[in-house]
């Protein structure tokens, strides 16, 4: 299985972006943070959903801020 880090941060254009780090010290992925109402009671929210091609993954924190993206099947 799979593991990575999160991290929040302000970009240079001064909106949040959720950064995804796999084992090098760059993030592997980098998508906006979008600000929503959401009803989720807990601080963070995860949804997933299966596509034909892998899934997409929909987080939400802190109940106003959400980020979706794509993850694929690891081919070992």
């Amino acid at each position: 299985m799979s593991q990575c880090a999160l991290a929040v941060r302000r970009s240079a254009a001064g909106t949040l972006e959720l950064l995804v780090y796999g084992k090098d010290k760059e993030p592997v992925l980098k998508t906006p943070l979008k600000r929503v109402e959401s009803t989720e009671s807990l601080p963070v929210g995860i949804q997933a959903e299966k596509t034909d091609r892998g899934g997409r993954i929909r987080l939400t924190l802190l109940g106003i801020y959400e980020a979706t993206f794509m993850v694929l099947p690891l081919d070992l």
